[in-house]
């Protein structure tokens, strides 16, 4: 195990970023191949190729446990998120839209401190101020100009939520 460990430290991130990539490919490879068989093959004739996603899934899994050792990666786990940065880490499920807007606000800092040049933070920004607000709020953030329309179609005075049915 020690081989394996020292070999990981001493591979660069962006050979680590470039393999982690190759392996979900590999893995969205083989899936495609077994959708193609499942298809186009007799019923029973279908190759298992299980054992080989599972290994494939194993790799993929490892390269991003080293590079969140690094500060870097996404590791989703079944309904499980972990996002790692530098700053540390978000582990489990997001399960209210108060730790929505906590991953939010992780992909924002990312993004302003490794690509200050991107739009995400100022698109995700707008969303964490969407979190809390109803639909006809939602449009009429986006689009004041169709609030007309919304309030006519349901029944709305201007201001006013739905009435009550």
């Amino acid at each position: 195990m020690s081989v394996i460990e020292a070999a990981f430290q001493d591979t660069t991130t962006e050979e680590l970023l470039a393999t982690s990539q190759a392996a979900q490919e590999a893995i969205e490879h083989l899936t495609a191949i077994t959708d193609v068989f499942s298809k186009r093959a007799a019923q029973g004739q279908t190759p298992d190729f299980s054992g080989f996603e599972a290994i494939l899934k194993n790799i993929s899994k490892c390269i991003q446990e080293y590079l969140a050792k690094r500060g870097h990666g996404v590791i989703m786990e079944q309904d499980t998120v972990v996002l790692t940065g530098a700053e540390g880490s978000f582990t489990g499920g997001i399960n209210s839209p108060q730790e929505a807007v906590l991953a939010l606000e992780k992909i924002c800092q990312y993004f302003e401190k490794h690509e200050p040049s991107s739009p995400v933070p100022l698109l995700l920004r707008r969303a964490q101020r969407l979190v809390s607000k109803s639909f006809v709020e939602v449009i009429g953030d986006f689009c004041p100009e169709a609030m007309r329309q919304i309030e006519m179609i349901g029944g709305l005075s201007s201001g006013s939520s739905p009435a009550p049915q």
